[in-house]
C-alpha cells in the first residue's frame, strides 16, 4: 500500500495508493485453475462481478462429468454425471454454485474489477527486488523489466502473493511444514475433433486408469476453441519441460496416435506445505507462499482468495482508523488453521496417507475464541480486554437490534444472530464494512451487510 509516491513519477504518486507489483504481464496463456467454487462466487456476488463469471466463454450446456476410462479410445469403466452450469441450482446453504471458469477468463475479471477504483494501480512487467521493514512501515525496490528502470516505493505494509517459491517468505526466514506428493506435468493442446475421433460424448474431465492404476486426467479447458489439458500426476523429480515425451504421453492417455496443436508444458511441484507464519511485522503473506496443496478439487486459488478477503478488510479497518490494535493479528489465527486442514485433506484425498497430517493440532493452538468481552488462547489461556485488542468492529453482547450476539475465531468469523436466524449459515459470515459497531446496551448497530 503506498503511501508516500517520493522520488515516483505521477502515475505511482496518490494518497493511500494500493499498488499491485507483478512481474508477468496479466495475460494468461496455460491456465492453472479452472474452477471458482462456492465461497468465492460468494465473494464475486458481494463485488457484484458474478455475473461476468456466470457469462464466461465456457458453454453453459455443456455437460461437467467425470468419466474413468482406460484411454479415452479405450474402455469407459465408470462415469459420475454431473448437469452444465444452466442446469445448476443453488443449494439452501449458499445462493451461490462452483462455477467452470478457466484462469485465463477469472484473472481479466478480477483485473477489470479493481481497475474501477481510483486508488488501485496495477503495475505489471515489474519486479520486487527487495525490501525493509520497520515499526513505522515499509520500503521496497522494484524495477521495470522492460526499461531496467528501479523505482522505489514506501508504504504502511506490504502483502506477499508471490506463489510458492515466495521471495517474500524467504526474506522474512519462515520456513514450511509438510511434505511432497509428486513432481506432475501440465500438457496443453488443441484437438479439434478429439471426442468424435474417440467416440466420447461430451465430458469434461476423463481419468485414465491403465495396469498401472490413475496416473493421469484430462481436461477440456475450452470447449469452443478445442483445448485441452493433461496432466501426468508424476514424472519424476528430475524431469525438465525440454525433456518431456509429450507425444509418448498424449498417445498413452487417448490410446491412439493423434496429431494436435500443442500450446504449453508446465514441470512443478505437487506440495502439501503451510507456511510456519502467516506474517512478522508489517509484512503479511497469502496465497501459495502459505500454503500449497493439490489442485484437485479446486481449492488452490479459492483458498487464497479466502486469505486475500480476510486480509483486505483487516487491512482497511486499520487504514481507516477503527480496526483494533491486535485485529491484524487475527489473520493468521483464522486462516493457518483453514490452510492446515484444506492442504490435509487435499493430501489425504490424493493419497490417502494422513501421516504428517497436524490439523487437530494446528486447530487446537490457533483457534481463539472470543466470550463475554475476552479473547481465550487455547494455548496460553490468557485473556486480553476486547475492546483494546479488536477495536469497536465486533460485537460484545446483546444489542438493540440484535437479542443474541456471538463471535468465533476459527474457520471464519461468524457473527450471528437471532436477527439473522432465518438466513443460512454461510450467510452468516458476514463482512463488516463500517466505520462502527457500537455494542453499548441500547446502542446502534451500524453494520453494512455485505451478503446478499
Amino acid at each position: 500500500m503506498d503511501r508516500s509516491g517520493s522520488r515516483s513519477p505521477a502515475s505511482w504518486a496518490g494518497a493511500e495508493s494500493h499498488a499491485l507489483i507483478e512481474q508477468g504481464d496479466g495475460t494468461i496463456i496455460t491456465p492453472k485453475m479452472n474452477e471458482v467454487n462456492v465461497r468465492t462466487m460468494e465473494f464475486c456476488r458481494r463485488w457484484a462481478i458474478a455475473d461476468e463469471v456466470h457469462r464466461c466463454p465456457f458453454p453453459p450446456d455443456y455437460p461437467l462429468d467425470v468419466a474413468f476410462v482406460t484411454t479415452l479410445s479405450g474402455h469407459e469403466i465408470g462415469r459420475m454425471p454431473r448437469p452444465p452450469r444452466m442446469s445448476e441450482q443453488p443449494e439452501p446453504h449458499s445462493p451461490t454454485r462452483l462455477q467452470v471458469c478457466s484462469q485465463m477468463w477469472f484473472d481479466p475479471i478480477l483485473q477489470r474489477f479493481a481497475r474501477r477504483f481510483p486508488h488501485v494501480r496495477l503495475h505489471y512487467r515489474t519486479r520486487l527486488e527487495s525490501f525493509a521493514a520497520s515499526e513505522n512501515g515499509v520500503s521496497a525496490e522494484v524495477v521495470e523489466i522492460e526499461s531496467s528502470q528501479r523505482r522505489h516505493i514506501e508504504a504502511d505494509y506490504i502483502v506477499g502473493c508471490d506463489g510458492a517459491n515466495s521471495m517474500v517468505r524467504r526474506s522474512l526466514s519462515i520456513g514450511l511444514d509438510g511434505k511432497t506428493l509428486g513432481h506432475p506435468v501440465h500438457l496443453y493442446f488443441r484437438a479439434p475433433n478429439l471426442l468424435e475421433m474417440c467416440g466420447r460424448k461430451p465430458t469434461t474431465f476423463f481419468i485414465t486408469v491403465d495396469r498401472g492404476g490413475v496416473w493421469s486426467n484430462v481436461r477440456v479447458i475450452d470447449p469452443v476453441n478445442a483445448m485441452w489439458r493433461l496432466m501426468v500426476l508424476d514424472a519424476g523429480s528430475a524431469l525438465d519441460a525440454e525433456a518431456v515425451d509429450r507425444e509418448a504421453y498424449l498417445r498413452r492417455a487417448v490410446g491412439r496416435p493423434l496429431k494436435v496443436e500443442w500450446l504449453g508444458t508446465s514441470v512443478w511441484t505437487r506440495r502439501s506445505v503451510v507456511s510456519q507464519r502467516y506474517a512478522k511485522g508489517r509484512v503479511f503473506l497469502a496465497g501459495d507462499a502459505v500454503h500449497q496443496l493439490s489442485p484437485t478439487g479446486a481449492l488452490g486459488m479459492n483458498t487464497g482468495i479466502g486469505d486475500a478477503v480476510d486480509l483486505g478488510w483487516k487491512l482497511a479497518a486499520v487504514l481507516a482508523g477503527w480496526g483494533g490494535t491486535d485485529l491484524l493479528s487475527s489473520y493468521e489465527i483464522e486462516r493457518r488453521p483453514i490452510g492446515a486442514a484444506t492442504t490435509c485433506f487435499q493430501a489425504t484425498k490424493s493419497s490417502g496417507d494422513r501421516s504428517g497430517c497436524e490439523t487437530s493440532a494446528w486447530l487446537r493452538n490457533s483457534i481463539a475464541i472470543i466470550k463475554n468481552g475476552t479473547m481465550i488462547s487455547p494455548s496460553s489461556r490468557t485473556t486480553a480486554p476486547w475492546e483494546r485488542r479488536y477495536g469497536g468492529a465486533w460485537a460484545k453482547r446483546s444489542c438493540a437490534t440484535s437479542a443474541a450476539c456471538s463471535v468465533r475465531l476459527g474457520f471464519r468469523s461468524v457473527i450471528a444472530t437471532r436477527t439473522h436466524r432465518s438466513v443460512s449459515p454461510m450467510a452468516r459470515h458476514l463482512t463488516l464494512m463500517t466505520r462502527k459497531f457500537s455494542c453499548r446496551r441500547r446502542g446502534p448497530v451500524r453494520a453494512r451487510l455485505m451478503y446478499g
